[in-house]
């Protein structure tokens, strides 16, 4: 917050003792604003609300840091995963197996990023 207020020399020289009262005031003010919201942070603190807000915060970057895909981008990888790796489409199949499906487009979408990393880890 920022106030600006102008004064003349024949105004400070009539209103002194006012002028010094409203800036009184407005320092007060201020200082009570100052110290209301440590108080309000102190009790966040110590009531937990900041840390949950915080971890909810750390949570919500992990969600983001997640890679998404789609069931055309796992066919894809898997596709040239099997071609290069010596008996590629049985590791492959074995992979998809393991998420209890028969065929990659039934694969839950919660699955999808577990998947890749499996299909990575094939050698």
């Amino acid at each position: 917050m920022k106030i600006t207020i102008e004064f003349n020399d024949t105004d400070i020289m009539n209103y002194k003792k006012g002028i010094q009262d409203v800036l009184d005031i407005v320092s007060k003010i201020s200082n009570a604003e100052k110290t209301k919201q440590q108080e309000i942070e102190q009790m966040l603190k110590s009531s937990g609300v900041t840390k949950q807000a915080e971890v909810k915060q750390q949570q919500s970057k992990t969600v983001e840091q997640t890679p998404q895909y789609d069931v055309v981008e796992l066919q894809k990888a898997a596709n040239e995963k099997s071609k290069k790796i010596q008996y590629g489409v049985k590791k492959v199949k074995d992979i998809i197996k393991k998420y209890g499906v028969e065929k990659l487009p039934d694969l839950k979408e919660s699955d999808f990023a577990s998947f890749m990393k499996d299909l990575e880890a094939l050698e």
